[in-house]
């Protein structure tokens, strides 16, 4: 399985690059970071023709999920205190 980047590690507020899923894929998307993750700060938002839905989220207790298509997912996150990324694998 392939890791990818899709938001590199920072403290500053900042969003990822698209997850474009066909129907039936599914995608793997956590956070990763050198020290301990942070409580939250993570939201997975999913892509709509008006203003972007919030359909989860990444915290410490949950680093991990995975997405199901069809669907163009993107991960926003905000001011951290410790540099976190964000990376998919497939």
């Amino acid at each position: 399985m392939a890791q990818v980047t899709i938001l590199a590690a920072a403290t500053s507020a900042a969003t990822s690059a698209d997850i474009v899923l066909a129907d039936g894929q599914t995608r793997t998307v956590g956070l990763f970071a050198a020290g301990a993750l942070p409580g939250g700060g993570f939201a997975i938002m999913l892509d709509t023709p008006d203003a972007d839905v919030l359909v989860g989220a990444l915290t410490a207790a949950q680093p991990a999920v995975v997405l199901s298509g069809p669907g163009t997912y993107r991960v926003i996150r905000s001011l951290q205190t410790v540099a976190v990324g964000v990376f998919t694998e497939s």
